[in-house]
């Protein structure tokens, strides 16, 4: 009798390349596919779903084609808001300004999240951020507030690459609205004119006036304190501002915020023009007065322009008085910062070169300065009209 060669039996893996489809109890199909083998040597796998056998085929081959390309990133459930929330908490809310924080939370929840925040992170496709930012145009939103949607989502997408739980940004290449230049809103020279004879001769009047005369943000305004101040110029040090307040424990949802400014250009000393210098010096006589006044409950901020109890007099107190103020000289409202525009307005009719208009004005560029006020008013352009008739 001969002897039978005996064959080794040749155990082999199931490649990364192969996976089964079934038919479930359910009725849906399933895909089964390994993903990696463990330290123990035993494959750890996943599983796709899909209506029909041809819809899971298609997934399968992506998902293989991925592991194949080493670019294959686990499913996570987790949706786009679900992550944005995550990325808002964890990467900005420890790192960024309170003032930051408020605004990136406010588009989030408003321009991120009613259209995108219920798809999963990992399904989401560049057509999908498409359709979002077109129907933030048609519901009538600002490039600038689109585009910082964009950028807000691109910026957590990228993160969540990093993190491994997405290969490409579907944020990327999208076509995005052109910016227009806003329309910038100043007093003309005779609105000016009824503006100030309309102030009143007591704080809320004389923080609207200073605006007008050095052309200071309205935080800025808020934080100046007299230590700031010397004899023909004064520095912008400081800011306050009123801000979420996002601890657990806060028994108040805002709160006064106490901080620089943003940029090296932020911080930076304005002359002192005769007028200011005679307003501060009526400041001081007042002030004086309601320190005595609030006796014990007085606290001294340093704050040049504050309530009778001494706290910061903030920027609705400051829009408050203005809105009186415009209503007595027979104007339209606007807001606090248009008496910034109509300073830089005047500032250019006067002849002052670009250059020193951007450093009073804290801009970090003088090109930001060139394009909000490279404009002229009517007054300016029938002066020059008119100048030019000797030519005719």
């Amino acid at each position: 009798m001969s002897a039978k060669k005996s064959k080794s039996k040749k155990t082999t893996k199931r490649s990364n390349n192969d996976g089964c489809i079934r038919r479930r109890s359910d009725g849906r199909w399933e895909a089964i596919y390994t993903v990696r083998y463990d330290s123990n040597d035993q494959p750890v796998r996943r599983s796709v779903y899909g209506k029909t056998r041809g819809e899971v085929t298609l997934k399968l081959r992506e998902i293989l084609q991925q592991i194949a390309m080493e670019e294959y990133v686990p499913p996570k459930r987790i949706t786009v808001g679900e992550w944005m929330d995550e990325w808002w908490r964890i990467y900005c809310l420890p790192s960024k300004k309170i003032s930051t924080c408020t605004g990136y939370e406010s588009t989030i929840i408003w321009h991120i999240k009613p259209h995108l925040g219920k798809v999963s992170l990992q399904e989401l496709k560049p057509m999908q951020v498409q359709a979002m930012i077109n129907q933030l145009v048609k519901e009538g939103k600002a490039p600038s507030t689109i585009r910082k949607a964009q950028a807000l989502l691109h910026c957590a997408l990228e993160q969540a690459i990093v993190n491994g739980m997405l290969i490409h940004n579907p944020a990327e290449r999208t076509i995005l609205p052109r910016m227009e230049r806003k329309e910038i809103q100043f007093l003309t020279l005779e609105e000016q004119r009824r503006f100030i004879a309309a102030l009143t001769d007591n704080t809320p009047g004389r923080a609207l006036y200073f605006i007008l005369g050095t052309g200071l943000r309205a935080a800025e305004l808020t934080g100046l304190r007299w230590s700031d101040i010397k004899d023909n110029h004064f520095t912008v040090a400081q800011t306050i501002r009123r801000n979420r307040d996002f601890s657990d424990n806060a028994e108040c949802k805002t709160f006064l915020e106490t901080s620089t400014p943003k940029t090296r250009a932020g911080r930076r000393m304005i002359p002192l023009p005769p007028k200011m210098k005679e307003l501060l010096a009526a400041q001081r006589r007042e002030q004086l007065e309601m320190r005595l006044a609030a006796g014990p409950e007085w606290t001294n901020n340093d704050l040049v322009f504050c309530t009778e109890f001494g706290t910061p007099f903030e920027g609705r107190n400051m829009t408050r008085s203005l809105h009186q103020t415009l209503r007595r000289a027979g104007l339209p409202l606007r807001g606090v910062h248009a008496l910034r525009h109509t300073f830089a307005t005047r500032a250019m009719e006067s002849g002052m070169d670009l250059r020193t208009l951007s450093e009073i004005l804290g801009h970090s560029q003088v090109a930001l300065t060139l394009q909000l006020y490279a404009h002229s008013t009517m007054e300016t352009k029938r002066d020059v009209m008119e100048k030019m008739d000797v030519f005719l």
